[in-house]
């Protein structure tokens, strides 16, 4: 095969699904953990800079940052905006991904729940967990419970669905 016949229009058109492609930028490794970089860096405030991903979910690093998150994103009302869309996301992808490495939970894509939103407009962000299959939180279910109730409350919570994750995967070996 040449590099000539990839060229080749054949008159079909492929159409790639406006949510499908958004979604598989959003969910890339690299954008997560740009984002995350991004929330920890520029958005919330006295981060060691420096310090590698990794530990960023391992204490005390992980309580720190929980702190900041508590003082940043203290008014809902004023984080809730479309002028604040970045770090709204930013604050859902870093709430998202400390369920995914503590409590084994998986990133899907839901149908947007309000088509149109400044954020997440044709993909709907959540998290599912495995050992729970109804158990799923979208996106900004993340952030409004973050928001609500605080870090604290989002760790017990990640603490004890790891304990839950855990006893499923003993089960199911």
């Amino acid at each position: 095969m040449s590099d000539d016949q990839l060229g080749l229009d054949l008159g079909v058109e492929v159409k790639v699904d406006e949510g499908v492609e958004a979604w598989a930028d959003w969910i890339a490794p690299e954008r997560m953990e740009s984002q995350i970089r991004e929330l920890i860096i520029a958005t919330l405030p006295d981060i060691d800079k420096d310090l590698p991903a990794e530990k960023w979910w391992q204490d005390p690093l992980l309580e720190r940052i929980g702190k900041a998150v508590d003082e940043k994103f203290a008014d809902k009302q004023d984080m809730i905006i479309s002028d604040n869309a970045d770090v709204i996301d930013q604050l859902a992808r870093f709430v998202g991904e400390h369920f995914v490495r503590m409590a084994g939970a998986q990133w899907v894509n839901q149908a947007p729940l309000r088509p149109g939103r400044p954020i997440y407009d044709v993909i709907g962000p959540a998290i599912r967990f495995q050992h729970e299959e109804e158990l799923e939180f979208s996106a900004l279910a993340l952030v409004d419970w973050i928001m609500t109730e605080g870090w604290v409350d989002v760790w017990l919570a990640a603490r004890s669905y790891a304990r839950d994750w855990v006893e499923w995967q003993q089960r199911n070996q």
